[in-house]
């Protein structure tokens, strides 16, 4: 009997370590299929987390880009504004000295600045004549230097007139 008790207590852990060794061989092979996963899974957040970052780093630089693009246009705007508030401020100088000065004086400093210029055009055409009376001779080139004074000077007594 001892024996066979022996014998039973020997079968039933047999059969106890061959059930245990099954049942650790399918958990080893679930144990290496989740490894597996959790190997490709980790390899897919880090895809996800780069691409993340990628796009991040993109939309920042087009943000980036929107803002010095925007501040760049702000600052010529600005430029413009201060431009333009110059030029109205020139505006509203000319029109004050306008309403406070009266048409006769206008007149009056036109009238001396056109006498001014006849009689420097006189002076120079008396000049001329004299220089061509005494029979002093011209160089060629001083001649053409009068001629351009007594051109440009004729035609500030045109303006003038009209």
């Amino acid at each position: 009997m001892c024996i066979s008790r022996w014998q039973r207590y020997n079968d039933q852990r047999e059969s106890y370590v061959i059930k245990l060794s099954k049942s650790s061989y399918q958990h080893q092979s679930k144990i290496t299929v989740l490894e597996r996963q959790i190997s490709e899974l980790t390899k897919e957040i880090e895809e996800v987390k780069k691409e993340n970052r990628r796009l991040l780093q993109e939309d920042k630089n087009k943000r980036d880009a929107a803002l010095c693009s925007a501040d760049q246009q702000l600052t010529i705007k600005d430029q413009e504004i201060r431009e333009l508030k110059a030029n109205l401020q020139e505006q509203k100088d000319i029109v004050k000295a306008c309403l406070n000065s009266s048409p006769a004086d206008d007149d009056r400093e036109r009238i001396q600045v056109l006498e001014q210029q006849v009689n420097i055009s006189n002076h120079l055409v008396l000049g001329l004549e004299v220089i061509c009376i005494s029979g002093i001779k011209l160089h060629t080139k001083q001649f053409v230097i009068w001629k351009k004074i007594l051109f440009t000077l004729n035609s500030f007594r045109i303006l003038g007139k009209s």
